[in-house]
C-alpha cells in the first residue's frame, strides 16, 4: 500500500477550517466577558457612554468623549472598564472598553474570522516560544553544565585538541607522517617496547630482522610471544631487553617496519626511535602540552619540553596524576616501571602525552589518521582576545541578559508558554481576572456600595438624552443629587458628571481599600498581559493585520501538523490551546481534537512497534498521463556518427 501523509481526522479537520470555521474564542472568555459587562454598574456606565458618542445633537466635544472613557484610569479603572493608566499604550475603546480591547485581541489571535491567518499564527507562534525557551533555558544550563570542567573556549570548541597543543596543522602532520604507527586504543603503554611490537603485529606478523634482533637481545621465542600478546602483563625485564634489541634494529629492517606502519618521518634511525615522542614528533614536540590540576582544581597547560632541544620539562614529575606516575594497572604501565625500560626524561614525556591525549572525548576509538585528520583541520580562537580570555563558557553577564530580556514568560524560569503569544483567544488569564472582577462588583453592588455611582452614570445618559434641558437655549439644569446645578449646555453638564464619577471612584477606592485592591490587581493582571502579547507578537514579527486572508497553503500545512502538535502538553502550550479554541459543535472542530488525540496515540504505539493504518494512500488511483519530453539519449547511428575516426 502506498504511504499516505494524510488521516481522515485530518481530512475531516482540513475541510472545516478551508471553509472559515472550527476554531472560535474560548467560550468560558466569552462568559466572562459578557458577564461584566452586564453587572449594572457596567451596563449602566456604557449605556450613557453610547449615547455621547451617538447623540450628535447632543454636541459633545472630544475632550468630554476622552475624559468619559479615561476618567478612572488611574483609581479604579474596572469601575468603567478603562485601561489603567500604567498601560495606556494598549488604548481605549471607547464604545466596549478595557475589556473589549482583550476581546478584540482575543478576536484577532484567531485570525478575526480567516482560519488562513491562524493557520499561520499559530505555528508561528509556536516555533517562536520553542527557539526562545532553547535560549533560556541553555543560557541557565550554561552555568553548571561544565561544572568545574571549563578550562578555555579553545579546548571546548576543539574537543581538547588544543590542549595537546595549538599548533594544530604542524601537529597534524607530524602525524600524519606516523601512519599507523600509534594504536590510540593503548594509549595507556604508549612508549613502551611491549606497546610498539604489538601495534606491529596487529598490522602483520614480527617481521625476521626484529625478531632476531630481539633474539639477540636476549629474549627468548615465549618471552617475545609475551610482548606481542595484549593479553599479557609483560614484565620490565623482557621490556627493556625489548628495547636495546630495538636499538639494533636499523638499515633494510627498519626500511621494512616503517614501510608497514607507514612512517615517513624523517631521522628516524633505529626502530627504537619510534618511542622517543621528540623523534616522532620532530616538528611539534616543542609545543606540546598537557593539562594538568592543582589542588584548588584549577587547571593550566603546562609544556611537556622545556625547549627544542628537547629536555623534558621536570616539574610533570609534580603535576602530573598519580595514576600514571606510580599505579598504572595490570593493562597499562606508569612511568615508575617505563623509566625503568626507556630513558627516564623519554618516558616521562611519554606518559604526559599519554595523559594529554586521553582528554579527547572517544580517543580510544579513532584511528591515528582520523586524529591526524582532526588536527590538521581545526582552527582556534587565535585573534579573538576577549574569547581566549573567558574563564567560563557562558560569562554571567550574557546568562543576565538572556534572563533579563528573553525569560519573560509565564512558564517555569521565565520560559515563553503559547498563551504569552496568544492566550487571549483562550482567555488565559483573562477570564479568572475578569471573573474575579465580576465577583468583586457585585458583591459591593449588593451592598449599596455603588448606589451613588450608578445614579450618576444614569445622569449622564439623561444629560445627553436632553432629559435635563430647559427651554429652547441649550441650558441643562440637573435636578438635586450627584451634578446637581445649571450649565450652559450639554457638554459642560457631562463633564460635571464625569468629574463628579471620578471623585465617586476615588471615594470608593478609599473607603473600600481591599476590594479596590482586588480590582486593580485583577485589571493589572489583564493589562500586563496583554502587553506582554502585543510584545512577544512584536518580538516574533507576527504582524497579524498583514497577514494574507486568504489560500490554502497555511490551513494544508497546520492541519498536517496537528498530531504533532498533540505531543506538546505542556501547560498553556499547544494541545491546551487547540482543545479550547476547537468548535466542540462542529465535527471539524471535534476532528481537531481528535488529531491532537491520535498523534499522542501514535508515538505511544509506534513505541511498542504496533502499528497503525491510518494514513490514506497519496497514490493516484489513474497514473496521470505522461508528457512527451525532448529526447535525451543517442541511437546507435548517432553515437557512431559522434565518435573520432
Amino acid at each position: 500500500m502506498t504511504i499516505g501523509i494524510l488521516t481522515p481526522l485530518q481530512m475531516i479537520a482540513g475541510a472545516t477550517l478551508s471553509n472559515n470555521t472550527g476554531v472560535s474564542v474560548a467560550n468560558t472568555w466569552t462568559a466572562a466577558y459578557s458577564a461584566y459587562s452586564s453587572t449594572s454598574l457596567i451596563s449602566t456606565y456604557f449605556s450613557a457612554v453610547s449615547a455621547a458618542y451617538s447623540n450628535i445633537a447632543a454636541n459633545i466635544s472630544n475632550a468630554t468623549l476622552s475624559n468619559m472613557v479615561t476618567f478612572c484610569t488611574g483609581t479604579v479603572p474596572a469601575l468603567a472598564d478603562n485601561t489603567p493608566a500604567a498601560y495606556a499604550s494598549l488604548g481605549t475603546n471607547a464604545l466596549s472598553g478595557f475589556t473589549g480591547i482583550i476581546n478584540s485581541q482575543a478576536n484577532q489571535d484567531l485570525g478575526n474570522g480567516s482560519t488562513t491567518v491562524f493557520a499561520q499564527i499559530f505555528p508561528a507562534a509556536q516555533s517562536y516560544v520553542v527557539a526562545t525557551n532553547d535560549y533560556i533555558n541553555s543560557s541557565i544550563n550554561s552555568q553548571t553544565y561544565l561544572g568545574s570542567t571549563f578550562t578555555s573556549m579553545n579546548s571546548l570548541i576543539t574537543g581538547s585538541l588544543t590542549d595537546v597543543t595549538v599548533a594544530m596543522e604542524t601537529f597534524g602532520a607530524d602525524l600524519t607522517a606516523l601512519g599507523n604507527l600509534i594504536d590510540l586504543d593503548n594509549l595507556g603503554n604508549f612508549g613502551s617496547p611491549a606497546a610498539l611490537l604489538r601495534q606491529l603485529s596487529t598490522l602483520t606478523s614480527l617481521t625476521p630482522g626484529v625478531n632476531s634482533a630481539l633474539i639477540q637481545a636476549g629474549l627468548t621465542d615465549d618471552s617475545i610471544s609475551q610482548l606481542t600478546d595484549s593479553s599479557v602483563n609483560v614484565s620490565d625485564s623482557y621490556q627493556r631487553l625489548a628495547y636495546l634489541g630495538m636499538k639494533n634494529v636499523t638499515g633494510t629492517e627498519l626500511t621494512q617496519v616503517l614501510a608497514i606502519f607507514g612512517v615517513t618521518t624523517p631521522y628516524i634511525t633505529t626502530m627504537a626511535d619510534l618511542l622517543n615522542p621528540a623523534k616522532i614528533f620532530p616538528n611539534s614536540y616543542p609545543s606540546l602540552t598537557v593539562r594538568t590540576y592543582n589542588q584548588n582544581i584549577t587547571s593550566v597547560l603546562r609544556a611537556i619540553y622545556d625547549n627544542n632541544q628537547a629536555t623534558v620539562n621536570s616539574k610533570l614529575l609534580l603535576y602530573l596524576p598519580q595514576f600514571v606516575l606510580t599505579q598504572g594497572n595490570l593493562t597499562t604501565i606508569p612511568y615508575q616501571r617505563l623509566a625503568r625500560i626507556v630513558p627516564s626524561d623519554q618516558a616521562l614525556a611519554s606518559k604526559a602525552i599519554q595523559v594529554s591525549l586521553q582528554q579527547i572525548k572517544n580517543i580510544s576509538s579513532l584511528s591515528l589518521p582520523q586524529l591526524a585528520t582532526a588536527f590538521s583541520n581545526m582552527e582556534t580562537t587565535r585573534d579573538l582576545p576577549a574569547i581566549s580570555a573567558l574563564q567560563q563558557a557562558v560569562p554571567a553577564s550574557v546568562a543576565a541578559f538572556y534572563a533579563a530580556d528573553y525569560a519573560t514568560g509565564t512558564g517555569p524560569n521565565g520560559t515563553l508558554v503559547l498563551t504569552d503569544l496568544i492566550g487571549a483567544a483562550v482567555g488565559i488569564p483573562y477570564t479568572s481576572d475578569l471573573t474575579n472582577v465580576t465577583t468583586t462588583i457585585n458583591s459591593m453592588n449588593t451592598a449599596g456600595i455603588f448606589g451613588t455611582l450608578i445614579v450618576t452614570y444614569n445622569r449622564m445618559t439623561a444629560t445627553v438624552n436632553g432629559d435635563y434641558n430647559v427651554g429652547n437655549l441649550g441650558n441643562v439644569v440637573i435636578p438635586p443629587g450627584p451634578g446637581a446645578g445649571s450649565y450652559g449646555n450639554r457638554d459642560a453638564a457631562l463633564n460635571a458628571l464625569i468629574s463628579n464619577a471620578a471623585s465617586e471612584v476615588s471615594g470608593i477606592q478609599g473607603a473600600y481599600p481591599a476590594q479596590s485592591g482586588n480590582l486593580n490587581t485583577n485589571f493589572t493582571d489583564m493589562a500586563a498581559s496583554l502587553t506582554l502579547e502585543r510584545t512577544n507578537l512584536s518580538l516574533a514579527t507576527i504582524d497579524i493585520p498583514n497577514l494574507p486572508t486568504t489560500g490554502r497553503g497555511p490551513i494544508m500545512g497546520f492541519v498536517q501538523n496537528l498530531p504533532s502538535y498533540g505531543l506538546d502538553t505542556q501547560k498553556n502550550g499547544p494541545s491546551q490551546f487547540l482543545e479550547t479554541v476547537a468548535d466542540l459543535n462542529t465535527q471539524g472542530g471535534q476532528a481537531i481534537v481528535a488529531c491532537l488525540r491520535e498523534g499522542r496515540n501514535a508515538a505511544f504505539l509506534n513505541a511498542v512497534n504496533i502499528g497503525l493504518d491510518t494514513s490514506i494512500p497519496v497514490a493516484p488511483t489513474d497514473i496521470p498521463p505522461q508528457a512527451n519530453l525532448i529526447p535525451s539519449t543517442y541511437s546507435e547511428a548517432e553515437a557512431a556518427n559522434l565518435v573520432v575516426k
